[in-house]
């Protein structure tokens, strides 16, 4: 009989003390698989964790997953701290499914590497005992190291215990501090964890696990989540969620948060985006749909550069049309090219949808839009998309600068489409590049505070600070800034202000050469009213042009439908 009470147990439920742990560690047995997160814990979560084993409280159960591994070295910490044991290839490894901040630190800080040298202050495993005080510290910067600060790595070996011993300073609280540290390591190395352990190979019966005991501490994300499924299977090693970001970031146009490749890798899948946990237990359709993603995104990300003249993925206003586009060029764009008619319906959507806030990407919309796109028809699935997006009202609200907003990256959008050129020289600025570079870091403050408003400027006057017009998007030489080079700019052509090819320059900046004067007078409000007032425009007619409905008695205007398809 079989079920929930079947007689053979799917865990193991035993305890393991701290030093049985670090003798599997340095056996190369504890393994940190691919799919598991980097590190991720403080200074303050570490000293905690040695705090509560001290004092003998829960420090939360271990789940581990026997498998067989091939030989490689394991790194518990980053890249910057912690320590890398050699791991032979072993039949019955104990791969860390849920406890792996907790055996980092545990590891990490008792087979410390750098040992009686681990003085730097961001080292999360350079933790001590005060002997005097009775609590655990990391040492601070330009602070000595008291000698009655007893190292925690030292607990990790009997024989590093005795050394310390017999090194430590002869003083009035020499033996009680000695008898302390012994009552400490005794306490660290003797706790008890409780482990549990799935020793045979059933994916389903680790999910259901792992969900559960991932309720508590910091929870894993779903891309994480996709890792800790996948990554260690024996024939899942080269597909993984990094590999295929990576790729696709070797292609200048930004990167994909993996969070997305993932929901884009389920879409491919046909599966339900509000409901990851169940859709990542479809195996083999996620295994293909992974194997599927690279061209296909490939594909998208290319419509994006090409079509929609979006030269950065960072100006993608939100992230909700990457699995659909994707979904779509899987179903009709990998293996004949689009008409341009075609492309232009898609960019028509995609504007609209971010104009209007149709692509927030909750998973409503997007789970409507994915169902939009027919496999069998590529004018039924033009026709449902464009059918879910309406056109946004205008004046468009552009609100505060804040690049984490749709309506600021339009806005960004709006500006960049006057194609930028270098004030000093007149030479295109690579937008993608700089982006790349220097991120939203790129859109620089003009005007940094009130110094340059007038005494009685009023509130709307003081909030064009914090509005699109107070950016440029322009290279800086560190040291410098946009006012400095506009202050620049505006005394090299004092009395030639109207220089054909200075205002020409200025133009692809929504720069006038009358601002120079309020600039050359230092009236930064001045200024940004102007600006501000041609930046609205800019905007309105921008998306206007966009996303535009067909007029009837106008065909050229009208925008593409789903004719066909180009050989």
């Amino acid at each position: 009989m079989s079920g929930i009470m079947s007689s053979q147990q799917p865990l193991e439920a035993l305890t393991k003390s701290t030093e049985d742990l670090l003798n599997m560690a340095e056996q190369g047995r504890l393994r940190l698989p691919t799919f598991q997160r980097t590190w991720k814990w403080k200074k303050e979560q570490v000293k905690n964790l040695f705090d509560s084993l001290l004092r003998g409280f829960p420090a939360g159960t271990l789940l581990m997953w026997t498998r067989a591994v091939e030989a490689g070295p394991i790194r518990f910490g980053d890249g910057n701290y912690g320590v890398t044991l050699p791991g032979p290839k072993l039949e019955n490894a104990w791969f860390i499914v849920d406890g792996q901040q907790r055996l980092t630190s545990l590891v990490g800080t008792l087979l410390h590497a750098a040992q009686g040298q681990a003085t730097d202050p961001n080292d999360p495993f350079a933790l001590y005992f005060d002997l005097e005080r009775e609590t655990f510290e990391h040492p601070q910067r330009h602070q000595g190291r008291p000698a009655h600060w007893l190292p925690v790595w030292v607990l990790g070996d009997s024989l590093r215990v005795l050394d310390w011993q017999n090194a430590y300073p002869t003083g009035p609280n020499s033996r009680a501090h000695i008898r302390l540290a012994h009552r400490v390591t005794k306490a660290i190395r003797e706790y008890r964890w409780p482990v549990y352990i799935v020793s045979h190979y059933d994916e389903e019966l680790v999910r259901t696990i792992f969900d559960r005991t991932n309720n508590g501490g910091t929870p894993l994300k779903k891309e994480e989540i996709f890792r800790s499924l996948y990554s260690a299977r024996d024939d899942f090693k080269e597909a993984d969620l990094t590999t295929l970001q990576e790729g696709l970031v070797g292609k200048g146009f930004g990167e994909i948060p993996e969070g997305w490749l993932l929901k884009t890798v389920v879409a491919l899948a046909d599966g339900d985006l509000s409901r990851l946990d169940d859709q990542l237990r479809k195996q083999d359709d996620v295994r293909a749909a992974l194997e599927d993603a690279g061209p296909v995104l490939e594909r998208a990300l290319e419509f994006l550069r090409a079509d929609v003249g979006i030269a950065h993925l960072s100006l993608l206003p939100y992230r909700m049309p990457l699995p659909v586009l994707a979904r779509f060029f899987k179903a009709h764009g990998l293996d004949q090219s689009l008409s341009l008619d075609v492309r232009a319906s898609l960019a028509l959507w995609l504007w609209r949808g971010a104009a209007s806030g149709a692509h927030q990407g909750t998973s409503a919309l997007t789970r409507q839009a994915l169902g939009a796109i027919a496999d069998h028809s590529l004018e039924e699935s033009i026709d449902g998309l464009l059918a879910q997006v309406a056109e946004p009202a205008l004046p468009f609200d552009l609100g505060r600068y804040d690049f984490r907003r749709a309506a600021t990256k339009l806005g960004c959008n709006a500006l960049l489409s006057l194609g930028p050129v270098d004030l000093r020289d007149g030479t295109p600025i690579d937008i993608g590049a700089l982006l790349e570079q220097e991120g939203a870091g790129a859109f620089r403050q003009i005007v940094r505070d009130k110094r340059y408003l007038p005494d009685d400027a009023d509130d709307s006057a003081i909030d064009l600070l914090y509005r699109l017009a107070n950016r440029m998007f322009h290279p800086i030489e560190q040291g410098n800034s946009p006012w400095s080079l506009l202050q620049g700019i505006a005394a090299q052509y004092e009395g030639r202000w109207s220089d054909p090819e200075l205002a020409s320059r200025l133009a692809t900046h929504a720069i006038e050469p009358g601002d120079l004067r309020a600039l050359a007078q230092r009236d930064a409000s001045a200024f940004l009213e102007a600006r501000s007032s041609r930046i609205r425009a800019l905007v309105d007619e921008w998306i206007r042009a966009r996303t535009a409905a067909p007029t009837a008695d106008d065909p050229a205007d009208a925008p593409p439908t789903a004719e066909g398809v180009q050989a």
